[in-house]
């Protein structure tokens, strides 16, 4: 009789266990002893961010990347010959057909005024907009607007936006015979490459921008198979990429690249994880 009540007490843990993680990651790992991705959001609430007639601004830069991503991958599609997943491929195709030369002009920092407010969401946006923000509406809605696995897809598509970021900065920091000339952040006074305990780190090669990356491959899986709340997601793109240029520790040339490889790794991913075929992405 004994184990026979712990077999029975074995099998209703055992379905409680289930049941959490049906629920949810981000909640099943805060039963299980770690803080979850709603607890550290909620650590740090979202404070009022950019009005959307000024994040419109970098929606100009943005905004047109999307058809070039989709000439791009064109070629990609044309040979592979499959929407098979082959990420490794993919990378490395990628990274050979992306365009690396900037604008001269569009090379230049935005100038903006600056102001607390302002700042403070700067510094909120760059904690939370290239993952968690994205993550947490793909846990929020995942098995009720897709059948694709919605937070796979989304991880999938930051983590592939932030590699081939990093991987095109090393080619450039390589192939790069000159050094690119300082700009102080009118927030911090830092420039470009210097550290600091009280804010982010600016990257000496920050072409293209991965923030930008991560945020327009994300932005492009979620608006395509959440289209309910396509309008948000494209909002709280330029929210990321706006906060980026008010810092002055990006450039529109900068913001335009990252969104150009965020879109082609968006269309990757919906063509490989997302159900859909690249005719219905142009």
């Amino acid at each position: 009789m004994k184990r026979g009540r712990q077999d029975l007490i074995l099998v209703v843990l055992i379905v409680a266990f289930l049941g959490f993680a049906a629920a949810g990651e981000t909640r099943l790992v805060g039963w299980w002893g770690g803080r979850t991705l709603e607890q550290r959001m909620a650590d740090h609430p979202q404070p009022p961010l950019y009005p959307a007639t000024t994040v419109a601004r970098a929606g100009h830069l943005i905004d047109p990347e999307a058809a070039r991503a989709h000439a791009l991958m064109a070629r990609f599609w044309q040979q592979s010959r499959t929407a098979k997943p082959h990420d490794d491929k993919f990378m490395t195709w990628a990274a050979s057909a992306f365009p690396v030369t900037p604008d001269a002009d569009a090379a230049q920092p935005a100038a903006t005024a600056t102001s607390h407010a302002g700042n403070v969401a700067a510094a909120w946006l760059h904690n939370h907009g290239t993952y968690d923000v994205w993550m947490l509406a793909a846990d929020k809605h995942a098995g009720t607007v897709h059948p694709a696995d919605l937070k796979d897809a989304t991880a999938t598509a930051i983590s592939l936006a932030t590699q081939l970021s990093d991987t095109l900065r090393d080619q450039l920091r390589t192939q790069s015979t000159t050094v690119p000339t300082p700009t102080p952040t009118p927030t911090t006074g830092r420039t470009t490459g210097e550290a600091a305990a009280d804010g982010p780190h600016v990257p000496p090669f920050p072409f293209p921008a991965r923030e930008e990356a991560a945020a327009a491959a994300a932005r492009g899986v979620l608006a395509a198979l959440d289209t309910g709340d396509s309008a948000t997601y494209v909002d709280l793109e330029r929210q990321v990429a706006w906060s980026r240029l008010y810092t002055r520790t990006l450039s529109p040339a900068d913001i335009g690249m990252g969104a150009l490889l965020g879109d082609m790794v968006a269309e990757y991913v919906l063509a490989t994880r997302g159900g859909l075929t690249p005719d219905q992405m142009g």
